[in-house]
């Protein structure tokens, strides 16, 4: 052994009775083995590290991608195997160590690891022990099959030296513990330990350690005896027993020798019975550290900012909404969302009846409501809920958010309570704006701008975040909790297909609360399929006359227009140009579009074909089309899209969310913005554009003809034409736009030849949009309506 070799283990913090006892171990072992612990944890008490007579280092401080994403979705048990190849990487490259051995946390050391250390000099660069070398098929738990479902190795021991091979493999297993370390043996997955398999495969100089004194554990007392000789030495099959694994000891149990078997009961274990009281007497001694009862510290990622608990069906929930790890902070990621559990599951969302994403996890983590409840049936669905509002807040130990949004059992079937009904005239005159604070959407971004013009109105604001599966939820959004506050009024600032389920969800928060529902639809009728949303509010705000003409002609409830709040983003387009490497006198055409808000509205097909008439190849002009996307791309529309973009030289395809800043730069290195739009509900980008000075060309037709003219514009001719029929819901009976896509060609070579025509264009645009769609008149337009409805909700 020389000073290069390194022990270590990985804990969270009720688990230092153990830690504290395998390092008693090693070091009367071994008196010159170094030893580390990675605690998966956080310490109020940092006098409890220091007083640790070895080196701790926090997880979150070992430099691991997107650490905190790993917290949430992980039980603690898998974030401690997760974390394991960055431990070793982290003791290669920030420590210097060549030779890195790791020890689970309940392993007893006995004597030196010297076939360990013997092994690597023999130039071996992976050491691992098989769980048995013996079949293992006499009717008890665990059997062969078990083990070929855990793994091969029992990874509560691995040694690595620092080489080209190993390395590799701690990469691709690394990469794959992001977001892959589950319990989950039906899909063939075991934490850490299912991937190790492929070890012997990838790293040549593999070492299989068949020694019998080496993770002596429950799995293989089939094949090997422990004994005690009259010296006291301790003896595996008559060899040297070097460590024992105790996985799955009851510290308070002394009659459990593992729960994680039952071959064996502590009265077969001969000698070793005598083994396992040292073990449980030294944990006992190493329970207490000061004042402080380490085995009752309470694990930090186990509960939300608020204290709610974090239910492992909430990770699991977490999990599926999110396949990719969400980059963001501890605050952020472990604020309790219940809207983000409570959205309607993704993959019951053409049926009817609100099964919610956790209700939907509980029922596919039980074989017995499987069988008992098919969720394709309408009456099973019905009976679902009714036994889950029932019986699964108890049996689940669910926090209230979570259920409390249900129609009790004993309500009569199809009676809701779901309408608009009278207003709570005792609540206060402030408003609760349910929205998509946090997503990367025209909705979500209709919302920010809403709740800052709120603001700037002087109007209190409290918000409740909704959070769509289907979008990035990225944003950074300041939250406002809605718990302690009575708002008189409530803005749901979701479309109406999402109405019914976010009032169904929030019952309790939106009750006596005057409903205000904030809708777009890109169409001129509104569909019929809606209607029932609009009983759940006693208004609705529009963004724009063509949406609030298509809702007024299906209710005679109160329907107003309220535009989006756009404002200048400030950025600096010379940023973007270095980025995207185009030189200062190249001229710049941006359209922008999310996949989600169906390609062939957007049309950025249309807008791409008119650029390509108006600069036809080969390149000859100094000009580039610079189209910003995000959202799905795997449709044949869309990736018919990307391919013919990908054949042009003079065409950037950026695809994928980016940061604000970069984004307003973005729009500020635009000296043309082009849309050619079938039909707009508003328009975001537009307006945004033309509120930043730059000259716009789009269809004129739809939502953005409430600010755009002939004057502060360009607008493209176009015809009406029927919808097909799978181009956007509810297409039946409805028409839109189909721009000319000669003359957009010949408006936007126009543009880009005469720079002063461009200048005076973008001067005007932001003359005349900017004012009126501001923050502080859209603020004023709210305030006077809210003032209204507060003086009529008042007592008396």
């Amino acid at each position: 052994m020389t000073a290069t070799t390194v022990h270590f283990t990985i804990a969270s913090a009720n688990y230092l009775p153990y830690v504290r006892t395998l390092h008693n171990s090693l070091i009367e072992a071994d008196p010159d083995a170094v030893f580390f612990l990675f605690l998966v944890d956080e310490l109020d008490d940092q006098d409890l590290i220091e007083a640790l007579p070895f080196d701790v280092v926090e997880a979150r401080t070992v430099g691991i991608p997107c650490f905190f994403d790993m917290a949430y979705r992980y039980t603690i048990m898998e974030l401690n195997t997760a974390i394991k190849p960055f431990c070793i990487q982290y003791l290669m490259d920030e420590c210097g160590f060549q030779r890195i051995i790791y020890l689970d946390p309940d392993i007893l050391v006995l004597k030196p690891l010297t076939a360990v250390h013997d092994a690597f000099d023999q130039h071996a660069e992976l050491i691992l022990t098989p769980h048995t070398r013996r079949p293992l098929d006499d009717g008890h738990h665990p059997d062969d099959r078990a083990l070929m479902l855990t793994g091969a190795y029992n990874l509560g021991f691995c040694a690595f030296a620092n080489a080209p091979e190993t390395r590799q493999l701690l990469a691709w297993w690394a990469e794959h513990l992001r977001t892959r370390c589950l319990v989950d043996l039906a899909n063939g997955m075991f934490v850490d330990q299912k991937f190790m398999d492929y070890a012997p495969a990838f790293v040549g100089a593999t070492m299989l350690l068949h020694d019998p004194g080496y993770n002596a554990a429950y799995w293989n007392l089939h094949e090997r005896s422990i004994t005690k000789d009259s010296s006291g030495t301790w003896l595996a099959d008559g060899g040297p027993l070097t460590f024992f694994h105790f996985s799955g000891v009851d510290p308070t149990d002394p009659s459990v020798f593992s729960r994680h078997q039952n071959r064996f009961t502590t009265s077969e274990l001969g000698d070793l019975g005598t083994l396992l009281e040292e073990y449980l007497a030294k944990l006992k001694a190493n329970t207490s550290l000061g004042t402080a009862i380490l085995s009752s510290l309470r694990y930090a990622y186990g509960r939300h900012t608020n204290g709610t608990p974090i239910l492992d069906v909430m990770r699991q929930v977490y999990r599926r909404v999110h396949p990719v790890p969400q980059e963001d902070d501890f605050n952020s990621l472990f604020a309790f969302e219940p809207s983000f559990y409570n959205e309607k599951a993704e993959r019951l969302v053409e049926q009817e009846g609100l099964i919610t994403r956790l209700m939907h996890e509980i029922w596919s983590s039980r074989q017995d409501l499987k069988d008992h409840f098919d969720l394709n049936r309408t009456a099973d669905r019905s009976a679902f809920i009714e036994w889950f509002a029932s019986q699964a807040p108890q049996e689940h130990q669910l926090p209230e958010p979570l259920f409390d949004f249900l129609p009790r059992p004993e309500q009569e079937s199809g009676q809701t309570s779901y309408a608009a009904g009278p207003v709570d005239h005792t609540r206060d005159e402030s408003v609760l704006l349910c929205g998509y604070l946090k997503t990367e959407s025209g909705v979500g971004q209709g919302a920010r701008s809403l709740r800052h013009a709120l603001e700037t109105a002087g109007i209190a604001t409290h918000t409740l975040t909704l959070m769509p599966a289907e979008f990035d939820n990225t944003v950074q959004a300041e939250r406002r909790d809605p718990t302690k506050s009575r708002d008189r009024v409530a803005i749901i600032n979701a479309n109406a297909d999402r109405t019914l389920d976010v009032v169904t969800r929030h019952r309790k928060k939106l009750e006596g609360q005057y409903r205000i529902g904030y809708w777009a639809w890109e169409l001129p009728k509104f569909p019929d399929a809606w209607l029932p949303a609009i009983e759940c509010v006693h208004e609705i705000w529009c963004p724009s006359a063509f949406v609030t003409n298509a809702v007024s002609a299906m209710t005679s409830k109160p329907v107003r227009t309220i535009p989006h709040a756009v404002e200048p983003g400030n950025g600096d387009g010379s940023h973007a140009r270095r980025r995207l490497d185009i030189g200062d006198d190249t001229r710049v055409v941006l359209t922008t579009f999310d996949t989600r808000s169906f390609l062939a509205r957007k049309n950025p097909a249309g807008a791409l074909e008119a650029f390509k008439r108006a600069f036809p190849a080969p390149k000859t002009d100094d000009v580039v089309f610079v189209m910003k996307s995000h959202g799905p791309a795997d449709s044949a529309e869309a990736k018919r899209l990307f391919t013919d973009m990908a054949q042009s030289d003079n065409i950037i395809s950026l695809h994928g969310v980016i940061e604000p800043d970069a984004l307003n730069d973005l729009y500020a290195a635009a000296d043309v913005f082009l849309s050619l739009h079938r039909s707009e509900g508003f328009g975001l980008s537009l307006a945004r554009s033309m509120v930043e000075g730059k000259p716009v060309i789009a269809t004129g037709w739809s939502g953005n003809i409430d600010y755009m003219t002939t004057d502060n514009s360009r607008l493209v001719e176009y015809e009406l034409a029927d919808v097909p029929p799978s181009a956007y819901p509810f297409a039946e009976g409805q028409i839109w736009a189909e721009p000319s896509i000669d003359h957009a060609a010949m408006l936007l070579r126009q543009l880009i030849d005469d720079p002063e025509a461009r200048k005076l264009l973008g001067q005007e645009a932001a003359a005349s949009a900017k004012s009126p769609l501001c923050r502080d008149r859209i603020g004023w337009l709210a305030r006077q309506r809210l003032g209204e409805i507060f003086t009529a909700t008042r007592r008396g």
